[in-house]
């Protein structure tokens, strides 16, 4: 067997895998639309996305995401002003300023 020849098997079963993955994650979404889309019945979108509150146990229930949304921003915003300037900061270190023994170690390791 040629190495093109065992190219192409590797290809082809990378791209089964991705077509297995890509199914699988559409299933995951079918699922979660099939069991969410009952809540509606209950609560409007409007309360759903905009609502203060998550009681789902109550009588009756509040489902509000809006402080759930807000606290993922949030953290996503916090997290990138943290993990931005490091990450460019230590690439130009690594690129530009780090001695070749330090930068060999030091790409292996991120």
């Amino acid at each position: 067997m040629t190495r093109h020849q065992k190219e192409i098997i590797i290809k082809n079963v990378f791209f089964i895998f991705s077509l297995i993955s890509i199914f699988i994650l559409g299933l995951i979404v079918v699922f979660l639309f099939r069991e969410g889309i009952p809540l509606f019945r209950e609560v409007s979108l409007r309360d759903f996305l905009f609502g203060m509150e998550w009681y789902p146990t109550y009588s009756p229930p509040s489902y509000g995401i809006w402080p759930l949304i807000i606290g993922s921003l949030i953290v996503t915003i916090l997290s990138s002003l943290i993990a931005v300037p490091l990450g460019v900061l230590a690439a130009v270190y690594i690129s530009e300023i780090a001695p070749p023994a330090i930068k060999e170690v030091l790409k292996a390791i991120i």
